[in-house]
């Protein structure tokens, strides 16, 4: 998760500079960060609005649920 007053633990940059590292605008909402691999195996970060959804999935991760 990447929001402009919670930021990733060790993470360094400001919420301005991770989103124009992302290329995107920032939003006061922030935004949903996955990271994943291409068919190739390389590594993608798919940015997303959905920040409800992406917060729901990791609690439910965190207890134990599939989805």
């Amino acid at each position: 998760m990447l929001r402009p007053a919670a930021m990733p633990f060790g993470m360094d940059d400001d919420y301005e500079t991770a989103c124009r590292r992302l290329n995107v605008d920032p939003r006061p909402e922030g935004w949903a960060i996955w990271n994943t691999w291409s068919d190739q195996g390389l590594p993608v970060a798919l940015v997303m609005t959905d920040i409800d959804g992406t917060e729901g999935l990791l609690i439910n991760w965190a207890n134990g649920s599939d989805g």
